[in-house]
């Protein structure tokens, strides 16, 4: 509720009160999702063991359907910087060109 309040998702105004994500809360949904899908963030760094924090947070936030405009809002980065974090994650990891697009799919059957 944290994260799609911080990212702005209607619904979630009353939820929450929380104004920025903190490591903890990071942490948190870490180990919620790797209870809740098949060791999730266990799986992609064994796929791709460079991954860096921002490049995990933004994979992370995809997988509980965070739009990027909210994650965007999340992290502190433009939208731009989003999608190419996106983008170039997908193409580390299938070794192919592809787009952002490519990547959301890619975690969304991940």
């Amino acid at each position: 509720k944290d994260f799609c309040h911080v990212a702005g998702l209607s619904g979630f105004e009353e939820l929450s009160t929380k104004e920025k994500i903190t490591a903890e809360d990071w942490e948190d949904l870490k180990i919620i999702l790797n209870e809740t899908n098949n060791m999730f963030v266990d799986r992609l760094y064994e796929l791709y063991p460079k991954m860096t924090s921002i490049e995990l947070n933004v994979t992370m936030l995809l997988k509980i359907q965070i739009s990027p405009t909210g994650i965007s809002k999340i992290t502190n980065k433009t939208a731009q910087a989003v999608g190419s974090i996106r983008q170039r994650l997908y193409e580390k990891v299938n070794k192919e060109k592809g787009s952002s697009k490519d990547w959301d799919e890619f975690i969304a059957n991940f």
